[in-house]
């Protein structure tokens, strides 16, 4: 009776370990508009393909995170070792799309290695269990908000460090959307806060409102469009909130209290600066706009 080769027959299983789902669908650039994917979850799929002889000579501390055509679809060379994700694919009998959806990263939380000294162990280890949970959280809601306000921060601090190069003017459409914090900008306290917010979305790549309600076409201002989100009452601020006086608005830039949190002010030709919350006996309430949409 003539054995067939591992790679010609599905994959030996056992019970699934790892998330039950994943972050997101992966897909390489030919499926997705030509955008190479990039994350935690690619490098833990690269772990996962190349444990099943797909992707091979064994070597992580080369691989980037990038889901590339060539990974996902295999070199072409005709190499069982080089046919990546489709390779899986076609060994599972699933469509050969070079695309992870929940179907083939099901069959890879079952399959096992089906050669080779560590033959019989899951092709999903723990440290591509750990990345895809990684993964799962830097995706989730939550962390996409941590990375709009790391990136709020970020601004709000090297604008400060720079605040020479900022000059004060009232002048609608403002300028300056998308410009780092270290170049030359004429601005004021109300754009200066949907600057920051731009700055987040252009940086994280996710659609963070302008809180002014007008699409980040240089328009807002204190008045009428940056105080009409949900007011925070609970003493607790986040990176993000809208500190409102009269005819004044700041940005928190980091997250705290009424006394330790801070707050980023460009008020005057001589900021931007560093302010607490209550520096102006004229304070009228903080407001809490939107990170996602």
């Amino acid at each position: 009776m003539t054995v067939k080769p591992w790679y010609l027959k599905p994959y030996p299983k056992d019970a699934a370990i790892g998330p039950p789902k994943l972050a997101r669908i992966l897909k390489p650039p030919s499926a997705n508009q030509d955008v190479v994917m990039t994350g935690t979850d690619i490098t833990a799929i690269k772990r996962t393909v190349s444990k099943a002889q797909r992707w091979l000579p064994w070597a992580p501390s080369e691989w980037d995170n990038r889901y590339r055509e060539q990974f996902a679809m295999g070199s072409g060379t005709g190499a069982v070792a080089k046919t990546g994700v489709r390779g899986f694919q076609r060994q599972e009998d699933l469509p050969e799309t070079g695309i992870i959806n929940d179907t083939t990263y099901q069959r890879m939380r079952r399959a096992l290695i089906p050669v080779g000294p560590n033959k019989g162990a899951h092709i999903l280890d723990s440290i591509a269990i750990k990345q895809l949970n990684a993964a799962i959280l830097e995706f989730s809601e939550e962390g996409k908000i941590t990375k709009i306000r790391a990136a709020i921060t970020d601004f709000c601090n090297r604008a400060e460090a720079h605040e020479a190069l900022w000059h004060y003017t009232q002048r609608r459409p403002f300028t300056g959307l998308g410009n780092p914090p270290e170049v030359t900008h004429a601005n004021d306290c109300s754009s200066y806060v949907i600057l920051a917010y731009y700055w987040a979305r252009i940086k994280t790549e996710l659609l963070v409102p302008d809180p002014s309600g007008y699409r980040y076409e240089g328009y807002g201002n204190t008045w009428d469009d940056l105080d009409g989100h949900e007011r925070v009452t609970s003493g607790n601020y986040l990176v993000g909130d809208l500190a409102h006086y009269d005819g004044h608005v700041t940005i928190c830039a980091k997250a705290g209290t009424g006394t330790t949190s801070e707050w980023s002010s460009f008020g005057s030709e001589s900021g931007p600066d560093e302010r607490s919350l209550h520096y102006r006996p004229d304070f009228l309430k903080v407001v809490r706009p939107r990170l996602l949409p």
